[in-house]
């Protein structure tokens, strides 16, 4: 550093300044501010690491719950088509007794509008399986030749228990996990906000030649600067206001779970009663009546009729047990997978970041 370069002589000619040399300052940072600071990032990239983890299990559930929906439209599909059989099978039968005067003309209109009906019901159904498959290819976001999917339906999985899915909960959810990652961040801002006010220490030195004196010098200063009315207050009041909160956002992360892990299982395990009574009672008695109206049919009993009124009945028993089924799927999806769902949507929250920050953020 120089003082005065050049300064002015009594002749007022230019001639070499006081002093001149060089002068050396180094911060020493107290209190471990900077490993506080570094631990705070780090704290924040571990929340953003939980944020992308949320999305993975929301992508993944859609996939499974789109692909439950597809395998379930296609067995609704071949019971429409059934149904649709039979409807032509009533309009058959329906002409032929208007012919023999034993039906009257709005019998035989009603059945071809019943026809009709079936035709549309069944172009619904295919229509909901081509739209659960584009939306299964749409989440894996990878082109699939085949235009079908394989798999059962039905599955011998244990039941799903409430307190253990909601221990679990407790425990690994992805959204739970990411806000105590958030107030551990908030209890290390903190810290660092309360270590603030401690002054950083100022080592100085320098050498140089003073042309006044003709001789040689040298300086060496030890300062900090004392916060006799600047002690960071607003921010550590601040810090601690956001600690608070973040507490109550755990406590009422844990609270919205349970209650949307009550719901799900709430349809899960209804689903799954329906489920379980469908397959072990109504199903086999609706088969079984309908087998009798068929015997009796062919020994000349029962009209036919009264055997598709039977066989209608049948099927939409059977359509009942697929839909229960598919929500069986979806809810036991939901609950494995920490009610995520919603793959192709942004995430809610990003942490905030800090690239319009100062070099050496606190």
């Amino acid at each position: 550093m120089a003082e005065q370069i050049f300064v002015k002589n009594e002749r007022r000619q230019n001639t070499v300044g006081e002093f001149q040399g060089a002068t050396l300052r180094q911060e020493i940072v107290t209190a471990d501010k900077r490993d506080i600071s570094r631990a705070k990032y780090l704290q924040r990239a571990r929340s953003a690491e939980w944020l992308a983890v949320e999305q993975q299990w929301r992508v993944c559930n859609d996939v499974r719950i789109h692909y439950w929906r597809g395998l379930g439209h296609k067995e609704i599909v071949g019971i429409r088509r059934e149904l649709l059989k039979a409807a032509e099978d009533d309009v058959v039968t329906t002409r032929e007794r208007w012919n023999l005067g034993q039906a009257t003309r709005s019998d035989l209109h009603l059945a071809n509008a019943a026809l009709q009906e079936a035709r549309l019901n069944l172009l619904l159904s295919e229509n909901d399986y081509v739209q659960s498959y584009e939306t299964v290819v749409s989440l894996i976001g990878v082109p699939v030749e085949n235009r079908t999917l394989d798999g059962r339906l039905e599955d011998t999985s244990a039941p799903i228990e409430f307190q253990t899915a909601l221990a679990g909960y407790y425990a690994e959810a992805p959204q739970l996990l990411r806000v105590r990652a958030h107030l551990r961040e908030e209890q290390i801002t903190l810290k660092r906000e309360l270590a603030e006010p401690i002054p950083n220490v100022f080592v100085q030195g320098g050498s140089g030649y003073n042309f006044e004196s003709r001789e040689p010098v040298a300086s060496a200063n030890v300062f900090f600067e004392v916060p006799i009315f600047d002690r960071n207050q607003g921010n550590i009041r601040r810090a601690e206001a956001d600690l608070v909160r973040q507490r109550a956002e755990v406590k009422r992360t844990e609270l919205m779970l349970r209650q949307n892990l009550a719901q799900a299982y709430r349809d899960y395990l209804t689903a799954l009663q329906h489920v379980e009574q469908y397959k072990s009672v109504i199903l086999p008695e609706a088969r079984e009546a309908y087998r009798n109206q068929l015997d009796a049919y062919k020994e000349d009993r029962q009209n036919w009729g009264e055997v598709l009124a039977v066989q209608k009945r049948y099927f939409d028993m059977r359509l009942t047990y697929v839909m229960n089924l598919i929500t069986l799927r979806e809810n036991e999806t939901l609950i494995q997978g920490y009610l995520l769902h919603g793959g192709l949507m942004a995430p809610s929250e990003l942490p905030a970041g800090h690239l319009d920050v100062t070099p050496q953020p606190r």
